[in-house]
């Protein structure tokens, strides 16, 4: 991977890894017999201690398999693979499921079933797969999300599993910050690649919306800039570039796209916010930021 600084105009961009390593991992679901209901399974296998951010990496990746998978069928998180200082940073992860009907099953040991009990966890606690499934079923069921428990053994968990691969598209993506002032950032982030037209772009629309997230999420830059000047894009009603928490109009966002393609963003960009060039937007967004942040003495 090329870790070289980008060079636009006078400023320089640090590249910037939304994940950086910490977890090995793998997903899978299952689907429930007479039922639209899936019911998704994150395992951690290993983690990495010499990296950092592993409650983050935990808290995307599982939102990512809820957001491809549904969230009618909740979730169940394996974690035995998960070092006892990490486990009371869980209810931190799921606290936006709280309080949703959003079931969430933690797989652990009778000694980690202990450390969170420490922290009086709200979540779900199991020490297997079988009877973490039990566990979810009767949510279900109190939910009104089905109709009857249904009849799961050992034997159907094994042979009804479905494993899933993510990313969910072609699309490539990458993420830089510049320095504003210091100890303040911007986010930029790019994406590269060819969207599908109409509702075949959905999952394309769904991995921009998660990464854009994501990367506001770790880095919480003052100003943020999403380029889409190298995606291929005509039309798709799946394609949001605003995250979650930076939607309010007159927000410091920029959206950089091609001078030629701006009649396919209507109605997915706000006028306000379409630039054609990405170095004037780095100054413009900086500028607004040091007016905020530095006070006049005029």
């Amino acid at each position: 991977m090329n870790i070289e600084p980008l060079a636009i105009g006078k400023y320089s961009l640090t590249l910037y890894p939304i994940y950086d390593g910490g977890l090995s991992y793998s997903y899978h679901y299952w689907s429930l017999p007479d039922s639209y209901i899936d019911i998704p399974c994150f395992e951690i296998k290993k983690v990495h201690s010499e990296y950092k951010n592993i409650d983050y990496q935990i808290k995307w990746c599982c939102k990512e398999l809820l957001e491809v998978i549904g969230i009618s069928g909740g979730l169940i998180l394996d974690a035995r693979a998960l070092e006892n200082d990490y486990l009371p940073q869980l209810n931190t992860i799921f606290e936006e499921y709280r309080g949703r009907e959003i079931p969430i099953v933690v797989i652990c040991s009778e000694l980690q079933k202990c450390k969170l009990s420490e922290s009086e966890t709200y979540l779900e606690l199991a020490e297997s797969l079988y009877e973490a499934f039990e566990n979810l079923l009767i949510k279900l069921l109190h939910y009104d999300r089905i109709r009857k428990i249904p009849v799961i053994d050992e034997n159907w968990l094994k042979e009804n599993v479905n494993s899933i691969s993510l990313p969910i598209s072609k699309i490539q993506y990458q993420c830089y910050t510049w320095e504003i002032l210091e100890s303040i950032v911007g986010g930029y982030i790019k994406f590269i690649g060819a969207y599908g037209y109409g509702s075949d772009g959905d999952l394309d629309g769904l991995f921009i919306r998660l990464h854009i997230d994501k990367f506001f999420d770790r880095l919480k830059p003052e100003a943020l800039i999403v380029d889409l000047q190298e995606l291929e894009y005509n039309w798709g009603d799946a394609l949001s570039v605003y995250p979650v928490k930076l939607i309010p109009e007159g927000s410091p966002i920029r959206i950089i796209l091609k001078s030629n393609k701006l009649k396919a963003f209507t109605g997915v960009v706000r006028n306000e916010d379409i630039r054609v060039d990405l170095e004037e937007s780095l100054t413009n967004l900086s500028e607004y930021i040091k007016a905020k942040k530095v006070p006049s003495h005029s």
